[in-house]
């Protein structure tokens, strides 16, 4: 029987946790299924029944902290850090661990930066605090770093890891860093995606560094990186953390080990996957069934490039499909679809929303095999509620409109998920839509 895990947060959209877990599975074959499972805050009590049926669980932002106060029992590493990443369920009791810790000293055991003398850590909150611990263990000296005029909002840490290690810390801010560190580590989502063009550090600064670790992978490389990349510093992303992270909470969950070799090559088909997007994501379905909705949605929470067959096609004509339909007839569309169409097939990495009759037009065989299609199911009563007041639609005008949404439904529908690998119901919100296509997009191989 399969095991049941999960990562538990809120909001949660793209992530590769499902996918890196998965490759972990393969490693010691272990027969598990690892889902994405999002609630508000307000639901948490109520989903705590639910908690205690899975094996186990990872947590993320923003429950980190709330689960805490759930568990039967507290790893002295989580407790040290006050927050809790990697739950094992224990014959029915909820146990909870931190592999921050471990993640950050395999990565930058992977990257072949060493741990020690100076080290500058940019941030205050929970991932700082990990790596504060880290450092200090292996007796560094330790600084932080904050923004201009938030120096006192990192007192509280620094208290704190004075009063357990009995060592000074200093704080300074940004513009203050000028003296020599072994290593910076940028603790916080400066430079993630969508804002990519920041740095905590600024080219000069790199300069100051033997090396740099930051703890985003979204981009693999961000443009704190590029600096140290440019000045022949050692670096890392967080992509290798993350990894190492994982395996940690396989070797909890299941008593499983991973060579240095194994989390080396997670982590390379992890950046494969992030960065080759090599499959378009290709919406099919009825006219009313959600595609431009779902499709936009889809494209900005993965940040893929959006496309839409109609749009382009009244882009290059200059005028809307109706008016292409009466002046050049159904023919000419037609082409002018199956033109698109190829032109998309050569691309990758697009969420592509279709016109309702390109799967029963298309030639172009490589449109749909260069992709994970999804076909948008929809009954034929929702889809006229949906368009009953638009009037742009010719299927809509006369007599007995719902009977021939029917009609060419039924016709089209055996087409529809015979080009599709992935159908959803489109009667769903659209958030729910997008959840479901991103977890069958992350499980393509």
């Amino acid at each position: 029987m399969k095991k049941v895990l999960g990562l538990i947060g809120f909001p949660l959209s793209h992530s590769l946790s499902p996918f890196i877990q998965k490759k972990l599975f393969e490693i010691n074959q272990i027969c598990a299924d690892y889902s994405m499972f999002s609630f508000p805050a307000e639901q948490f009590d109520e989903k705590i029944a639910f908690l205690k049926e899975l094996h186990g669980f990872n947590i993320t932002l923003p429950y980190k902290q709330t689960i805490i106060k759930y568990l039967d029992d507290l790893d002295p590493t989580a407790a040290d850090c006050g927050a809790v990443n990697t739950v094992k369920n224990e014959n029915g009791g909820l146990v909870g661990f931190n592999t921050d810790g471990f993640g950050f000293l395999k990565g930058l055991e992977m990257a072949g930066i060493p741990l020690c003398g100076s080290v500058l850590i940019y941030g205050y909150g929970g991932v700082a605090r990990t790596i504060s611990y880290c450092a200090l263990e292996k007796n560094c000296t330790v600084t932080f770093c904050t923004r201009r005029g938030s120096r006192y909002r990192a007192n509280g840490l620094v208290l704190e890891l004075q009063e357990k290690f009995g060592v000074q810390i200093a704080v300074i801010e940004e513009n203050e860093i000028k003296e020599h560190y072994d290593l910076f580590v940028n603790a916080t989502p400066v430079g993630m995606f969508p804002n990519c063009d920041k740095s905590p550090l600024t080219r000069e600064q790199v300069d100051c560094f033997d090396a740099v670790f930051d703890t985003i992978y979204n981009p693999t490389e961000t443009l704190l990186l590029s600096y140290a990349k440019e000045q022949g510093k050692r670096f890392s992303n967080g992509l290798s953390m993350l990894v190492a992270q994982a395996a940690r909470a396989q070797s909890i969950w299941f008593g499983v080990s991973f060579t240095h070799e194994q989390i080396k090559s997670v982590t390379l088909a992890a950046e494969k996957k992030l960065n080759s997007r090599d499959k378009n994501i290709v919406l099919v379905g009825f006219m009313g069934s959600g595609k431009t909705t779902v499709s936009a949605l889809l494209a900005k929470t993965l940040n893929m490039e959006l496309a839409d067959t109609d749009s382009l096609i009244e882009q290059r004509y200059n005028m809307s499909v109706s008016e292409i339909f009466k002046r050049f007839g159904e023919a000419e569309f037609r082409k002018a679809e199956n033109d698109i169409a190829l032109e998309l097939s050569k691309e990758s990495g697009r969420v592509i929303s279709c016109g309702g009759g390109l799967p029963i037009y298309c030639q172009c065989k490589e449109f749909f095999k260069n992709a994970l299609t999804v076909y948008l199911d929809v009954t034929p009563e929702c889809v006229f509620e949906r368009l009953k007041n638009d009037t742009t639609r010719p299927l809509l005008q006369g007599d007995n409109p719902e009977k021939k949404i029917a009609k060419l439904m039924s016709e089209r529908k055996g087409i529809y998920e015979s080009v599709a690998n992935f159908k959803v119901n489109a009667e769903d919100c659209a958030e729910n839509i997008v959840k479901n296509v991103i977890s069958a997009y992350n499980n393509l191989e």
